[in-house]
């Protein structure tokens, strides 16, 4: 069941993703040669937005203007749990696409297919009074304006939408593109980013300074209840146009940057949600969407916000069932995946989770419980419980996420998972293991190790029976 309702007005893109391995320098002319192995498709702009709410189980009703094209049916079944219903259809707009080819999860380069399409009087209309007509019919919780300037988002549009948000007592937040500041006027909180921010300073004839007097010239200016301005690596600052406050909130986090492909979409996303779930005080929950759109900026890719993302984010937990793994498959990222006991951690288990993620994106552990183990292994086994197992597993930093299995064998988490990669140690033959995972898996990578005997759990047991 959704959690809340939330309309979305904006450009939505069709995304498409080529994976591509390295070949050789091309003899004809300066440059490389990419051999493309896959590829897939992701809804973009607008779109990329409504995918993260989405994934956080709240209702999403889009207004868009879609095309009549080949292209449209690909943007429509990448998500059907969209609501496309109140969306127009264009005969004559193209389908706005942006192609990225990436290589070892790294994007390369992007082609982008676009041009701007102007919504014409009758358009207009219709789009106004679908939602005029679904405010009545349906409770509301939240409108967010998505600007691609594509052409969808004029004065005109905005103001009616803002408007009919205001009568129905709907907040309305605000990702902008500055062309009239004053399409935005009235609304609940406006978004910019830093450089966008620099055009609403420049179009009120005002310096590029982050200060007080500015924040509230525009807030003034535009009859806005929030200004929140994101600064990328400083962190976000809001102002209350109420109070004539500025608070300053910094990124308190040293992650490495990757991709900031679609971190606006998972900033307004994560605001959005916390705003709806946990408080209306932008204060509290300002900090949390700060931490999530950083992480966003670590991996390759649009990342699509889900459960599992903010309980390992904001909740510092990296335990998640079978069942949720899922959610973490939409993003386009390099999986491996390594499983085991783990009872007394040694130094060869440190050792194999840092060569599992030299060579992927994400590191998932199975993890048998102690049912399991006792099955396994006996009835003194395991000598440290699953609880005290698990919290020393979630101290590694090399590793993503925990899934922990009842069964003898992790089968049914890499029939779920289909990693990349299927990591083990050298006390395994890889033709055994083929047999074991079928086509589950892509690769099996052995890891070989010398000393594995005197540094196993077995080794270790036997030799504290032999001191004692």
């Amino acid at each position: 069941m959704y959690e809340n309702t939330i309309v979305i007005l904006g450009d939505i893109l069709l995304d498409e993703y080529v994976n591509c391995e390295y070949q050789r320098i091309n003899r004809e002319s300066p440059g490389v040669i990419f051999l493309e192995k896959s590829s897939r498709y992701s809804l973009g702009g607008a779109g990329n937005l409504a995918n993260n709410l989405l994934h956080l189980n709240q209702n999403v009703i889009m207004f868009a203007c879609l095309a009549n094209d080949n292209k449209n049916e690909l943007l429509v079944n990448v998500n059907e749990k969209l609501d496309y219903s109140n969306c127009i259809i264009s005969e004559i707009k193209n389908t706005v696409t942006k192609k990225r080819y990436l290589a070892k999860g790294h994007q390369v380069f992007r082609i982008d297919k676009e041009e701007k399409y102007y919504l014409n009087s009758q358009e207009k209309e219709i789009l106004i009074n679908n939602f005029n007509i679904l405010v009545k019919k349906k409770k509301i919780d939240l409108l967010l304006i998505s600007d691609y300037n594509l052409g969808l988002i004029d004065s005109e549009i905005t103001n009616k939408f803002i408007t009919i948000a205001n009568k129905n007592n709907i907040p309305s937040f605000i990702d902008p593109r500055i062309d009239d500041i004053y399409k935005f006027s009235d609304s609940y909180l406006l978004k910019p980013n830093r450089n966008e921010y620099y055009d609403l300073c420049k179009k009120l004839d005002l310096s590029n300074e982050i200060s007080n007097f500015n924040m509230k010239k525009i807030s003034q200016k535009l009859n806005i209840s929030y200004l929140l301005v994101t600064l990328d690596k400083e962190g976000m600052c809001l102002y209350e146009n109420k109070s004539n406050k500025l608070i300053n909130f910094p990124l308190d986090s040293d992650n490495k940057v990757v991709d900031v492909s679609g971190a606006g979409d998972v900033t307004l996303a994560s605001l959005s949600y916390l705003y709806l779930t946990e408080s209306k005080d932008f204060t509290k929950i300002i900090p949390n969407t700060i931490k999530l759109a950083s992480y966003s900026t670590t991996v390759s890719g649009c990342m699509i916000l889900n459960f599992n993302i903010i309980k390992k984010v904001l909740y510092n937990s990296k335990i998640i069932s079978i069942k949720d793994i899922k959610y973490f498959k939409d993003n386009y990222k390099k999986t491996s995946f390594t499983n085991g006991c783990f009872d007394l951690l040694h130094q060869g288990h440190i050792e194999s989770f840092k060569e599992c993620k030299e060579i992927s994106d994400i590191l998932y552990v199975g993890v048998n419980s102690d049912k399991s183990i006792k099955r396994l292994k006996g009835d003194n086994r395991p000598i440290i419980n699953q609880e005290g197992r698990i919290n020393m597993l979630q101290a590694i930093e090399y590793i993503d996420f925990i899934v922990i299995f009842d069964e003898d064998t992790p089968i049914k988490i890499i029939e779920e998972l289909q990693p990349d990669i299927y990591v083990k140690g050298n006390d395994y033959k890889i033709d055994e293991i083929r047999e074991f995972v079928g086509d589950n898996v892509k690769e099996i990578v052995i890891q070989k190790r010398k000393d594995i005997k005197s540094i196993s759990t077995s080794a270790i047991i036997k030799k504290l029976k032999n001191n004692n």
